[in-house]
């Protein structure tokens, strides 16, 4: 075995939903780690849960996510809802990029969603309660 070999690590997250009337939670763990997301049914046809704004910022335990993790546990969560065959507000309306207009975002010159003012982080960012201040 060669030491200096690097390998990636795959941080696993697990999801599992629970119901209390037209409300309820979804629990994401990370090893020892947890949050509560909650969430409310829909009244829309298109649309089996509401979401919006989500809460990634701590841990149960306190500690703080950086905003690079909650955007990929926002991506494992779409993952998971699709696989459930969940429809959920936090899903991208697109995925095709529009490379002839930049993001609205001050600073921030990425090209952006299809038919949208946001590059794919900044939309991303636009479903995420963020901690205020910034």
């Amino acid at each position: 075995m060669n030491l200096n070999e690097s390998h990636a690590v795959e941080v696993v997250y697990s999801f599992s939903l629970q119901a209390n009337g037209r409300c309820g939670i979804i629990s994401c763990s990370k090893g020892d780690l947890m949050m509560e997301i909650e969430w409310e049914m829909s009244g829309v046809p298109d649309m089996d849960i509401l979401m919006a704004p989500v809460d990634l910022n701590r841990w149960r335990s306190g500690q703080e996510i950086s905003l690079a993790e909650q955007r990929y546990i926002l991506d494992r969560l779409r993952t998971w809802l699709h696989e459930k065959g969940i429809r959920a507000d936090i899903v991208r309306p697109v995925t095709h990029i529009d490379p002839s207009n930049r993001c609205v975002r001050a600073g921030c010159d990425n090209p952006v969603l299809e038919g949208y003012a946001y590059c794919p982080n900044h939309y991303d960012e636009s479903l995420l309660k963020l901690p205020w201040p910034p």
